[in-house]
């Protein structure tokens, strides 16, 4: 027995403070229903079609839904599915298994038409590990832009600890040479008054260059530091995600790949039947 259905697919992105709605796409198609089990099967396919880098994948929070009567209505969401349904479900082959039978309220399956809708935020699973921090040992804050989302502040503001440290090694390279300069002067002078000040003036630009040097390096190990923290908490977040996703895979008998580096998926949605 097949049963016609028609997808809807709306995306609301509001962790970026911008309302984004997918156009509708109504596909008609036939969607396999297992009377014995009293399941229907819905197939379809999450491809991300806006990011370039595999820093900007998304995840998606998606529910299913029904409606009877053209769309006026719509009941759910379901909760007697197994499979794509639910939070943090990445892009690729997907698929939902919805048990009718058990799920409350009269479904007859007359004119029935199905609705994935939820919302979508950048994932952790385009952000890199431990590693990144060989880019913040070659640029302070570098590594900041690779182990943090976009909407986070130390991702905004990467280049923060750059200009801090640059500034600091800058105003501590000045202080060294006046310091040399006022020693040299200190050598040469020719009384005990013009001997005492530039000696006092060389001292002080000795602390001056010692502070910003000290305080420089604090900086750039603090953010090498937080760049290996955060880089192992990714990575440790990504092998939890793509775990949860594979076992929703193993639920419905399919395999995805969550290689996004060498298969980078899109924002929007390819449905296939």
């Amino acid at each position: 027995m097949r049963l016609n259905y028609c997808l809807i697919f709306t995306f609301i992105g509001f962790l970026f403070l911008v309302d984004f709605v997918q156009a509708q796409n109504i596909v008609q198609g036939n969607a396999t229903i297992d009377t014995t089990q009293k399941t229907i099967i819905i197939p379809y396919t999450i491809q991300d079609v806006a990011p370039s880098r595999p820093s900007k994948v998304h995840q998606y929070n998606l529910r299913l839904y029904y409606t009877q009567d053209g769309g006026k209505t719509f009941i759910g969401p379901l909760k007697q599915v197994v499979g794509h349904s639910g939070e943090q479900i990445l892009p690729g082959q997907k698929k939902i298994a919805w048990n009718y039978a058990q799920e409350e309220g009269l479904f007859t399956g007359n004119n029935v038409q199905f609705k994935v809708a939820g919302n979508y935020e950048p994932s952790v699973i385009g952000l890199k590990g431990p590693g990144a921090a060989f880019k913040s040992l070659l640029v302070p804050g570098w590594g900041k832009r690779q182990t943090y989302p976009s909407q986070s502040t130390h991702r905004r503001f990467w280049y923060v600890p750059t200009i801090a440290v640059y500034s600091l090694l800058a105003v501590g390279t000045i202080a060294r040479i006046s310091r040399e300069d006022n020693y040299r002067k200190y050598l040469n002078a020719t009384n005990n008054q013009e001997a005492n000040t530039f000696y006092e003036s060389a001292r002080q630009q000795h602390r001056i260059f010692l502070g910003t040097w000290v305080a420089a390096s604090v900086i750039w190990l603090a953010d090498i530091a937080m760049v290996v923290i955060r880089g192992a908490s990714n990575k440790k977040a990504q092998k939890q995600l793509i775990k949860k996703n594979q076992m929703m895979d193993q639920k419905v008998g399919i395999t995805t790949s969550y290689d996004f580096n060498t298969n980078q998926p899109n924002i929007g949605l390819r449905l296939k039947f």
